[in-house]
């Protein structure tokens, strides 16, 4: 039975880990950074919703006010240890960042575990595939496709990355159309007016929409003309227009730029 939950970012990281046996902190780093954040904490009175970017306590009541606000030391956060069952976390720009692994947010999650504490990861980004306590979107489609009967009995055309592919592997889903389109050499006007399909629209039960690095114009004149079919199903992994990377000054478009075309 889950009695409480808190949401954590890469910076609350940082901070829980002082006087945890793990690294030390700059106290004076620790006082610039505790203004802009809430930790999530459910009970009969009070529920934040806000997402962690520095560790700051923010209790909402009825009388919500700044005097509500209590900065979350790591000795408070000792206390709340004891109450809290379960941890949640974000995955991308909380735990890693692109292919790299945000620093010391293994030594928390690591920490947690230690303690009993069921940690979930719960990410909006489809490109990975479960672990044990992650959930994706990537899971939650494939599941769709199976209570929908998509399994055994047509074919999804998907335009997305390998955890995808991973999760409908895991249910039995037949798909196509991932990875590069082949090399057409038809000129415009023949290009515009004709598709090659691999697969029988009629077959087609289902488009599944999420980050592909190879999407193109042949996908989505692929997509568009399997959906004029009443019974095809069109799911996307998510609406993010981008997401985060390593380098904040390049702009990367994520499955919600797709799915806007």
């Amino acid at each position: 039975m889950l009695r409480s939950l808190i949401r954590c970012s890469h910076k609350l990281l940082q901070r829980l880990l002082t006087n945890s046996g793990f690294e030390d902190m700059d106290p004076r780093r620790m006082k610039a950074n505790s203004q802009s954040s809430a930790i999530t904490k459910n009970d009969s009175n009070s529920v934040c919703q806000r997402t962690i970017s520095t560790p700051v306590c923010r209790l909402q009541s009825q009388h919500s006010s700044e005097d509500s606000t209590q900065l979350l030391y790591p000795e408070s956060f000792q206390v709340l240890l004891t109450k809290i069952d379960t941890f949640i976390f974000d995955g991308d720009g909380v735990l890693w960042l692109g292919e790299n692994v945000i620093s010391g947010s293994p030594l928390l999650i690591d920490f947690l575990i230690k303690k009993n504490k069921r940690v979930i990861v719960l990410t909006n980004n489809a490109t990975k595939s479960r672990a044990k306590a992650i959930v994706s979107p990537a899971v939650v489609v494939a599941d769709m496709l199976r209570r929908a009967g998509i399994a055994g009995s047509s074919k999804v055309y998907l335009i997305g990355s390998k955890g995808v592919r991973d999760e409908m592997d895991e249910v039995g889903i037949d798909y196509f159309g991932y990875g590069p389109e082949p090399q057409d050499n038809s000129d415009d006007s023949a290009f515009i007016f004709d598709i090659q399909y691999e697969v029988d629209p009629d077959e087609v039960g289902a488009v599944v929409v999420g980050y592909e690095k190879h999407f193109n114009y042949h996908k989505l004149m692929k997509a568009a003309n399997y959906l004029q079919r009443p019974h095809c199903l069109f799911l996307a992994t998510n609406e993010d227009e981008t997401c985060p990377g390593p380098h904040p000054h390049i702009l990367t478009p994520d499955a919600g730029e797709s799915t806007l075309l």
